[in-house]
């Protein structure tokens, strides 16, 4: 059900200038929830900082939400399957899904969970990305009494390590 709507949805999306950044079913006996997490298109800025996207608003969820439910009537017509549909925004501590992302994000504070050489390492700090380049730089802490501040060092990743990602809300 999820690979059907997905390819409709993301056509539908673009034409409106978002982006679909998921697509899940959940649920059991009381019914399924269809989720479709969107995003706006051009809310991207590799490479120049952190991460200040216009957001999705609750009338984008709504507008969007009588689309796809339209073209989810159309594919499913009455013998269709049994769902509630939910349309939101990723949020503010979105999840980083993809390399493109984290090019995307560049800039912005993340917190990242890696499997490297069989043990789990969880690393926080500003991501910085490149083609084919992966860091985070930490946060650097503040100087200790007669001590210099020492500039924090870039730790390097590759996607593959990856088990989760997600932005770090800046206020």
């Amino acid at each position: 059900m999820a690979a059907a709507a997905r390819e409709g949805a993301s056509a539908l999306l673009t034409e409106r200038g978002f982006a679909l950044c998921s697509v899940g079913i959940s649920g059991g006996r009381g019914g399924k929830i269809l989720r479709f997490t969107v995003d706006r298109q051009g809310d991207s800025q590799a490479g120049g900082g952190p991460w200040r996207g216009s957001g999705v608003t609750l009338d984008d969820c709504a507008e969007l939400s009588k689309a796809l439910s339209a073209l989810l009537d159309g594919l499913w017509p009455d013998d269709g399957p049994g769902y509630v549909l939910e349309v939101s925004s990723p949020g503010l501590d979105r999840p980083v899904l993809s390399e493109e992302d984290l090019l995307r994000f560049t800039g912005s504070l993340a917190k990242l969970r890696l499997r490297r050489e069989g043990r789990t390492l969880t690393l926080a700090g500003r991501l910085r990305c490149s083609p084919g380049s992966f860091a985070i730089v930490p946060e650097a802490s503040p100087a200790k009494p007669g001590k210099p501040r020492q500039a924090p060092e870039p730790a390097a990743f590759e996607w593959g390590e990856v088990i989760r990602a997600r932005l770090v809300p800046e206020f």
